[in-house]
């Protein structure tokens, strides 16, 4: 793990804390969700590596990044939060 990923896991860990307190999710309901996250990417890097073989680095990116920021948009318009 770089520099950018141990970032990036903290930044992700720290605010997952504090945005489960807020909403009342005890730290164990909290690591679970972040333990998922990090399986998730570590069970999917493969596939995507496989993808970016066959159609490139760049393409499978902005795919990735464009199904990210719907997904942001998704969040952003949801009215329950819990």
């Amino acid at each position: 793990m770089n520099n950018k990923h141990a970032l990036a896991a903290y930044i992700i860990f720290a605010e997952s804390l504090g945005l489960g307190a807020t909403l009342g999710a005890t730290p164990f309901l909290v690591g679970q969700i972040i333990t998922v996250y990090f399986a998730s990417q570590f069970a999917t890097a493969p596939f995507a590596g496989k993808l970016s073989d066959k159609y490139g680095r760049r393409t499978i990116l902005i795919v990735s990044q464009t199904f990210a920021f719907a997904g942001f948009i998704i969040q952003i318009r949801g009215s329950c939060y819990t």
